[in-house]
């Protein structure tokens, strides 16, 4: 199964793609800095912004599964309108 997971280095999304590897998944681990969360031959590492459409329907061709480890911004600002334009683009781009 080809999983695409956004936010795949951070502290909910690293632990996700190292399962998902543990099962055999192909996993392709989208994040702001296109770090690897494992070291894998089942595992591409990809730098994306998960608040373009565009990419996000680029990254997603052809996948089994698409989840979000996105968190909000954590620098004391109120994270609901960022937080949901970056949803909102996100799941525009799985829809397309």
């Amino acid at each position: 199964m080809k999983i695409v997971l956004f936010g795949a280095t951070g502290m909910v999304g690293s632990p996700i793609a190292a399962e998902a590897i543990r099962h055999g998944h192909e996993v392709v681990a989208v994040s702001r800095s296109g770090g690897a969360p494992v070291d894998s031959p089942l595992l591409t590492a990809v730098a994306a912004d998960a608040a373009s459409a565009g990419t996000v329907a680029e990254l997603v061709q052809g996948a089994d599964v698409v989840a979000s480890a996105v968190v909000p911004p954590r620098d004391r600002s109120d994270p609901r309108a960022p937080f949901v334009a970056l949803y909102d683009a996100l799941l525009d781009g799985v829809r397309a």
